[in-house]
């Protein structure tokens, strides 16, 4: 099956050892013939050790012998086969490979052996898991930036609570905390704790420490720099850190700054106690995230404290307040650019993309409300009217193909449900932009908001909002539930969090139809 000029069914010997490619070829009955360089890297069999022995016996794993058999015989008919497959090393250690097997035919068209080209996947299948853990992290850091953006002040620390079990549940982690720093009284109070089941807790026994017993931690803190320790035992003996991190039995951790312009308030902790861990990069830069989030509602509430101290100051505090948001959100959306800038794989960066604009739809909530001359209320009309104009202004290269229609009456909502409704028709408008006219296609997109009235005045009248296209329609596949769905997934949460309804029609084009009660002002 091999000839003399180093060809194999057609195909250079030496050029698959030149890039590491695992080449086999066997007879009929399975005997292995040609065993290449690859082969012998890839399996860790020498040729000589597998030369003569059935290749049913070597290379599947135990649990994929069977299926190895039927390919043999569909092999023996003529029939090629190509597919993922789970191979086996001569450790025993098993790895998934792309494989290609080919029947070999000698010159006159007689079936005489098989060949079989291996290739390892298991570099790229991590790439691939990474990716989507990353995707998925982010997404749910994303919801949670959400959730506080629109949380009442007084569930500030169920929040909290709330945010880190999410994270330490998806990371695997066996610890998240915040602690707070008092400089007034030199000390650094566990304000917050989630722990791992199994994990002991420490924010009973150890709720309160003396900045003397962690100084090198604090002054690093007190410059905004973070703390990673990837091996207490690594630590000098005798080091105060190294000595109250080994009563918690704590093997690695990472902390990080909640920092108020130049003042530390407190940190964001990771610790690991089953084993030593190392923190990747999207772990630090997404736990880094989470502390902006966390001062920021901290924040919120100090000042909304201070709000109902100084009545009199409530205009500016609250202005502060949308303020201190707007930036709370930019920040959000430089580490999203930095990340999309940076990332390497299309659908990486196409989903960071979005997930920028669904931060910048917020951002423009906030702008909006920051030079309201109202800030307890705002009317809906011009609300919508301005965004829509600014969503106008984004795709103003469809402008001479799309046209956008708007007609909303006047009606006066509370503030707080600016945030949600603006999320809403950021993501609805936008889908329509980017999806309902493919190849150039003209068409209409409608913005419609009225009153509801209560004829039974049983309950408070209601809000409709309507946004709607002419164009292709959504497909059915798509939905909230379903991967490609989370555009629509964080629009129906949105509509959940205005305690409202939603219905999709799909029979001309695609039609959104949300109503929700109108609270009281």
């Amino acid at each position: 099956m091999l000839d003399t000029a180093g060809q194999l069914n057609g195909c250079s010997t030496d050029l698959a050892d030149s890039v590491g490619m695992a080449v086999m070829a066997t007879d009929l009955e399975g005997r292995i013939t040609y065993w290449n360089r690859g082969s012998e890297e890839l399996y860790g069999w020498r040729a000589d050790e597998v030369l003569g022995r059935c290749i049913l016996d070597v290379t599947p794993a135990e649990n994929a012998t069977d299926s190895a058999a039927t390919i043999m015989e569909a092999l023996r008919r003529g029939e090629s086969w190509t597919g993922e497959f789970l191979l086996r090393r001569k450790d025993g250690t098993t790895f998934p490979a792309l494989v290609t097997d080919s029947p070999l035919f000698s010159p006159d068209g007689v079936l005489n052996g098989i060949v079989g080209v291996s290739v390892d996947l298991t570099a790229r299948n991590e790439a691939e898991l990474r990716l989507r853990s990353e995707s998925e992290l982010r997404a749910l850091l994303m919801q949670i930036a959400t959730e506080f953006i629109n949380v009442a002040i007084d569930e500030t620390d169920r929040m909290i609570d709330r945010a880190l079990e999410r994270v330490g549940t998806f990371l695997d982690a066996d610890r998240l905390y915040v602690f707070e720093y008092r400089w007034d009284e030199g000390t650094a109070v566990n304000t917050h704790e989630w722990c791992a089941p199994g994990i002991e807790p420490q924010k009973e026994t150890h709720p309160v420490y003396s900045f003397d017993r962690v100084a090198s931690l604090i002054e690093r803190h007190r410059t905004g720099a973070a703390s990673l320790i990837a091996g207490v035992d690594s630590l000098p003996e005798g080091d105060p850190v190294r000595e109250i991190l080994a009563e918690q039995k704590i093997l690695s951790m990472i902390a990080i700054p909640m920092m108020d312009g130049d003042h530390c308030m407190g940190a964001v902790g990771l610790d690991s106690v089953r084993e030593p861990r190392w923190y990747s990069r999207v772990e630090i830069d997404l736990l880094t995230v989470l502390t902006t989030l966390f001062t920021n509602a901290v924040l919120r509430r100090r000042d909304q404290a201070e709000l109902h101290r100084l009545l009199a100051d409530q205009e500016m505090l609250l202005r502060e307040i949308h303020h201190r948001v707007k930036n709370n959100l930019a920040t959000i959306s430089g580490l999203l650019t930095l990340q999309a800038d940076t990332a390497k794989h299309p659908e990486v960066r196409h989903g960071l993309t979005v997930v920028r604009g669904q931060v910048g739809a917020m951002w423009r909530v906030y702008e909006r409300l920051f030079h309201s001359p109202d800030l307890d209320s705002i009317d809906l009309r011009d609300f919508l009217l301005d965004f829509a104009d600014d969503l106008a202004l984004s795709y103003k290269s469809h402008a001479d193909r799309i046209d956008l229609q708007t007609s909303v009456e006047s009606i006066r909502v509370r503030t707080a449900v600016s945030v949600p409704v603006g999320l809403i028709i950021n993501e609805l408008v936008t889908n329509c932009f980017k999806y309902a006219f493919p190849n150039d296609a003209q068409g209409i997109i409608r913005i419609s908001a009225a009153r509801v009235p209560d004829d039974t005045r049983l309950r408070n009248d209601e809000v409709e909002i309507v946004v709607a296209d002419n164009g292709i329609g959504m497909p059915d596949t798509v939905s909230g539930e379903s991967t490609d769905g989370f555009g629509l997934k964080l629009v129906e949460s949105q509509v959940q969090q205005l305690r409202g309804a939603m219905q999709i029609d799909r029979a001309r084009g695609t039609e959104f139809r949300i109503r929700f009660p109108l609270p009281a002002i």
